[in-house]
């Protein structure tokens, strides 16, 4: 969700995007949620309030399981 990305902007520099309104955040957020629903294969949801060893494994394991699907189509 959006708050948790504002939460690590505490942490680092920030850059043009990163200073837009909670509210842009909240469109672009939803946005990618609707793409995410539509069972269009390019785009995945990996949580990211998990700390960063886990957000790492889920995403290797997507990759993984597009690799794998790739290869069984070709």
């Amino acid at each position: 969700p959006p708050e948790e990305g504002h939460k690590r902007l505490q942490n680092r520099e920030t850059d043009r995007l990163d200073r837009e309104s909670l509210e842009f955040h909240r469109r672009v957020y939803e946005g990618y949620q609707t793409m995410a629903r539509s069972g269009d294969l390019r785009f995945k949801v990996i949580d990211a309030a998990a700390d960063p060893d886990t957000m790492l494994d889920e995403t290797v394991a997507q990759l993984r399981r597009l690799e794998h699907g790739l290869l069984n189509y070709l």
